[in-house]
């Protein structure tokens, strides 16, 4: 992924490696900074800053669009400036309304950036590979397609994720319109320690007897389980046990849907 910025006589050009990374990945790439002034030199420096964003802000070029989490500065003089930044399990994966950003330009004052101030590139962040295999158990597994992953309102900035599910076809789930999983991931240093905090959000429609007649209403059934990374994972390889989250699932299931048997 590449990009070109424009800041009076200095052409900034950014290279990034990758177009897409997960939850706990390694971004990284190079600046290069150039002169359209022959003999211009400077002691100033540039920078990458590593940015969350709110994507109508950056639309309307507003002058907080862009909130500098972290920052990588050049030396003075420097031409070339080789930057990394490292992604946390708790990185706000991308959606529709916000995502990570990579900025760059001259010397950076303050962590608050107006959109078209500085160069921008926008970031496809992906969930964490556990979370993704989860996520995969529900589609293939047990058969919901998946509709929508994203970061839920303010608690994506913490990492959390939301997953809108249609249900399976057949009889067993026509009355379900959908199901809704949020996961909260947390690791330690040890990779087996920590857990994934899950709710499962099953929206239904249910019969309701009102003044003599039967309409139906529509319901949220809610039920959360913490999965210990030391249960979930497999030791050998550090990949989710299926097996594992496939009875955790079936026993959800149990819970919100006692007499279907399924």
């Amino acid at each position: 992924m590449k990009g070109m910025f424009f800041k009076g006589n200095q052409e900034y050009r950014i290279t990034v490696e990758g177009e897409q990374w997960k939850q706990g990945a390694e971004v990284k790439g190079q600046l290069q900074i150039r002169s359209h002034s022959p003999g211009a030199s400077s002691d100033a420096t540039f920078f990458v800053g590593l940015a969350r964003a709110n994507e109508k802000k950056v639309k309307a070029k507003a002058e907080d669009a862009f909130d500098v989490l972290d920052i990588r500065e050049s030396q003075p003089n420097a031409q070339v400036l080789e930057w990394s930044f490292q992604l946390t399990e708790k990185s706000p994966v991308s959606d529709a309304n916000k995502s990570l950003y990579l900025i760059y330009g001259p010397q950076l004052e303050g962590r608050v950036v107006a959109s078209g101030q500085v160069g921008a590139l926008q970031l496809k962040v992906l969930p964490h590979q556990h979370l993704e295999d989860l996520i995969s158990v529900l589609s293939t597994t047990f058969r919901f397609p998946v509709k929508k992953v994203g970061a839920p309102g303010a608690a994506g900035a913490k990492g959390a994720i939301e997953v809108r599910l249609d249900p399976p076809e057949g009889r067993s789930f026509a009355s379900t319109d959908a199901l809704v999983v949020d996961f909260s991931f947390e690791q330690s240093a040890d990779p087996f320690e920590g857990e994934i905090q899950t709710g499962f959000c099953f929206q239904v429609r249910e019969l309701d007897g009102f003044r003599g007649s039967t309409q139906e209403k529509k319901v949220e059934k809610r039920v959360e389980r913490v999965l210990p990374l030391g249960d979930l994972l497999h030791r050998f390889n550090g990949r989710v046990n299926r097996e594992y989250f496939e009875k955790v699932f079936q026993n959800v299931l149990s819970e919100v849907f006692p007499s279907r048997g399924v």
